[in-house]
């Protein structure tokens, strides 16, 4: 008997490192911990691939002016693979302080 499964790229990030390529990317500080008010010693999965964010848009421009985020996480890494900064890919950001 064999298990189902399907291979894909799977791209491993520390949350500290993710704060910084995203705050260099947008010139605004960004902490992922404070938005996704994320728990020690725990990884969170995103699927990203290129895609529209014309219903997500606006929150985006409010990060990259004023600064202000919440929930934004999925949003900017849409935005950066849509740029091609990043691969298409399942990341997992792992926090851990």
């Amino acid at each position: 008997m064999n298990l189902k499964h399907e291979k894909s790229a799977i791209f491993e990030v520390d949350s500290d490192d993710l704060d910084e390529f995203i705050s260099g990317v947008y010139k605004q500080k960004f902490e992922f911990i404070v938005d996704h008010v994320a728990n020690n010693d725990s990884c969170y999965s995103f699927d990203i691939e290129p895609a529209s964010l014309e219903w997500d848009q606006n929150k985006l421009n409010k990060f990259i002016i004023t600064g202000r985020y919440g929930f934004l996480t999925r949003i900017i890494l849409i935005d950066l693979c849509n740029a091609g900064l990043i691969e298409s890919g399942k990341y997992i950001i792992k926090v851990s302080w």
